[in-house]
């Protein structure tokens, strides 16, 4: 009986261990920059950009659609005291490419697009070694927009961005502005700072599953030539404050 007795003792002083070392509730804020490119590419800017620049009359700066994005992001986290993560994020990618031509009536032209994402991301996850890596997905809900910005060189500035379809905002068309429903995997690391604080990095993948996918030019469908992939993948660069 005593034997049995000290081994009860010995696993309740084992559990109260463990307990007095599992790390508390604590809640990240998180602010960085993102740096990425689209996995599909968006097609259709590569087609304009070549009959934009077939069609110049002199092509100073000839328009290549780079693939790439850029943008702020935000989220803040609560990590459990049995490490599971949840929260709420904002991001913002856009690109903006740019041409300079000379048009048929020797008039000097700049000419610019702008794709941009903003979403509202829903947060789950957990974390290991007291949130120095952490690691899972989100739900993300957002609105895509494409401009557009053409003007003579010397109003260019003072110039607004307009949408580049002129179709009505919708779910299926491609108007001011789209829904996107998209899922994001991610894995942060911190290893710098107790806690998960401090510098992080964040690289991910993100499926659009309701991305804006066939519109053409003028409100016309073209599958072929102008669709739309959001499918991205990328890597942030984050600063986190931690509290308990």
């Amino acid at each position: 009986m005593p034997r049995f007795f000290n081994q009860k003792r010995l696993l309740f002083s084992a559990l109260l261990t463990l307990a007095a070392g599992a790390a508390p509730a604590q809640t990240l804020f998180v602010g960085g920059y993102q740096v990425g490119g689209y996995t599909g590419g968006l097609r259709n800017l590569d087609t304009w950009s070549l009959e934009l620049n077939r069609s110049a009359l002199s092509v100073e700066q000839a328009m290549h659609w780079t693939n790439t994005f850029q943008g702020l992001a935000f989220r803040v986290c609560n990590i459990t005291d049995s490490r599971v993560m949840y929260g709420l994020g904002f991001n913002n990618r856009h690109t903006i490419i740019e041409a300079r031509y000379t048009d048929a009536a020797g008039v000097a032209m700049r000419s610019a697009f702008r794709p941009r994402l903003n979403e509202l991301n829903i947060i789950v996850g957990y974390a290991w070694l007291d949130g120095r890596v952490r690691a899972g997905a989100s739900l993300d809900l957002g609105f895509y927009t494409f401009a557009r910005r053409d003007a003579p060189a010397t109003e260019f500035d003072g110039s607004s961005w307009h949408p580049f379809h002129n179709g009505e905002p919708g779910l299926f068309n491609s108007g001011r502005s789209t829904p996107a429903v998209g899922t994001t995997f991610f894995v942060e690391l911190a290893p710098f700072s107790k806690r998960g604080a401090g510098f992080t990095l964040r690289p991910y993948y993100q499926w659009q599953a309701l991305p804006p996918s066939m519109f053409g030019r003028y409100g016309t469908l073209d599958p072929d030539s102008y669709e739309y992939f959001l499918s991205n993948v990328g890597i942030e660069a984050n600063w986190a404050f931690c509290f308990d």
